[in-house]
């Protein structure tokens, strides 16, 4: 008997904000036997046009309603890569995109039952090649005449009852996490100043933990008064400043005069996310010190590029902090104890070593990859650098989970000659980098003291943490 390749359903949609009828879609199409797993892929940017929330906020909330399903279904966040790529958002780009991703896997596109007519079809980018290829799906729903398993429920109906402040309705249409952030966010929000790398992954962040967040692009001048002014009648729980290091200190004197001007309470705390420099330096925010406002550091501690996966970095990294009190108590509250590195105390030149132990980690991967790479005979070298890719994550994942005991390799079985052969074969930078780095992780494995260095991410959970600073 030969077996089927399973399929998977491509549930896409804006989810401005999510609601019941979306949530209802996987467990028809699985208990219908129609796919045997769905996934949710919020769109970047609709290709219809259609105005919408950021796509981290509606990622954020699509998290949040199908969580519940997880066993059912996964949400995606590949339009937003195909966006950063130059992407246009059309469904058969996507289409593609995850086939490429799914070898064996069968997909099919989930439409609703409103695709009926040729017109609406033709909005379709190559509709008929997705229909020849990827086989779709029409889901019946009530509503407008028509009767069927999918609650008729529209976004644009939620959106009209949340402008009238009409929660009760909203409560009986969307997905309770949902609802309690719809809730919250209208007066529980942060101001995120940036939309780089680091600001395109802290926006969701703040998201799902339940703030609603306004976005300030760095260099929009003309917009901080009208953000200021909102600002003074809505004070935020925070501002978080996200820019490069280079231009804190003109956006930090910028904000404090338009908060000045448009009487901003001088109880708001502002953040910034800059590994080196301290809070209230002049060369972070010591303009909007000097205006009174509380100021601390939130730096995480991860590497972020604005193609990669949304949010999910931020989720499980450590940041510095340090800051006056109410500045800290709101960084405190959205990182737990067991993941703040303690910065207050460090003067600058310790605070520059800080970042610079961070950036030795984070940057310098690329030099060991590379060499490694250009040091293999030509023939291989290709393939060797895409092996090289699950070769560093299996590395560090046996370095945290094991410490010590995760180090792999010739030094740790006591096999010098096998180091000194290797050293024979390599020449130029590869073999300088090698030897040096042997040198090191000799002395480290020889150490008791200095393996103690290589903690397991257990041991990282348990660690004494400072006193905090007031």
């Amino acid at each position: 008997m030969t077996s089927r390749p399973p399929v998977h359903a491509v549930f896409g949609g804006t989810f401005d904000p999510p609601h019941l009828g979306h949530v209802a879609i996987p467990p028809y199409l699985v208990s219908r036997g129609l796919a045997d797993w769905v996934w949710v892929v919020p769109v970047f940017r609709h290709t219809w046009h259609k105005p919408a929330r950021s796509f981290a906020v509606r990622h954020a909330w699509t998290k949040m309603a199908f969580r519940p399903l997880s066993s059912l279904c996964g949400v995606l966040d590949v339009e937003a890569e195909l966006a950063a790529r130059g992407g246009r958002g059309t469904s058969w780009e996507l289409l593609e995109a995850l086939a490429a991703r799914l070898p064996g896997v069968r997909l099919r596109l989930v439409v609703g039952s409103d695709l009926a007519t040729a017109e609406a079809r033709a909005r379709y980018h190559r509709w008929d090649d997705i229909e020849a290829r990827f086989d779709p799906i029409v889901v019946p729903r009530s509503g407008e005449g028509e009767t069927g398993p999918i609650p008729g429920i529209s976004s644009t109906r939620i959106r009209h009852a949340l402008a009238r402040g009409d929660f009760e309705t909203v409560a009986r249409w969307v997905p309770r996490p949902v609802y309690d952030h719809l809730r919250r966010s209208r007066h529980d929000w942060i101001l995120l100043v940036g939309r780089g790398h680091v600001g395109t992954h802290v926006e969701p962040w703040l998201v799902e933990r339940g703030f609603g967040v306004k976005v300030l692009r760095a260099r929009a001048w003309g917009d901080y008064g009208t953000v200021a002014r909102t600002a003074a009648r809505h004070p935020p729980a925070g501002v978080y400043v996200t820019v490069a290091d280079r231009a804190l200190p003109e956006v930090a004197r910028r904000l404090a005069e338009a908060f000045e001007a448009a009487g901003v309470s001088r109880q708001v705390p502002v953040l910034h996310a800059a590994g080196a420099l301290r809070a209230r330096s002049d060369g972070a925010l010591g303009a909007v010190a000097e205006r009174g406002h509380p100021v601390g550091t939130l730096h995480p501690i991860c590497s972020l590029r604005r193609e990669r996966p949304w949010g999910d970095e931020v989720a499980g990294a450590s940041f510095g902090v340090e800051g006056d009190p109410k500045a800290r108590s709101l960084a405190e509250s959205l990182v737990p104890a067991e993941r703040r590195v303690d910065l207050d105390g460090l003067d600058d030149r310790a605070r520059r070593a800080y970042h610079a132990a961070c950036a030795l980690v984070a940057n310098h991967l690329a030099v060991l990859r590379a060499d490694a790479v250009a040091a293999a005979a030509p023939s291989i070298q290709g393939r060797l650098a895409c092996a090289m890719t699950p070769l560093l994550r299996s590395s560090v994942a046996n370095l945290a989970a094991l410490g010590r005991a995760g180090v792999t390799g010739p030094l740790v079985r006591g096999d010098r000659d096998a180091v000194t052969a290797h050293l024979a074969a390599l020449d130029g930078p590869a073999r300088d980098l090698y030897r040096m780095l042997s040198d090191r992780l000799a002395a480290l494995l020889e150490d008791p003291q200095a393996a103690s260095r290589l903690p397991t991410d257990l041991a990282c959970t348990t660690e004494d943490t400072h006193a905090h600073h007031p």
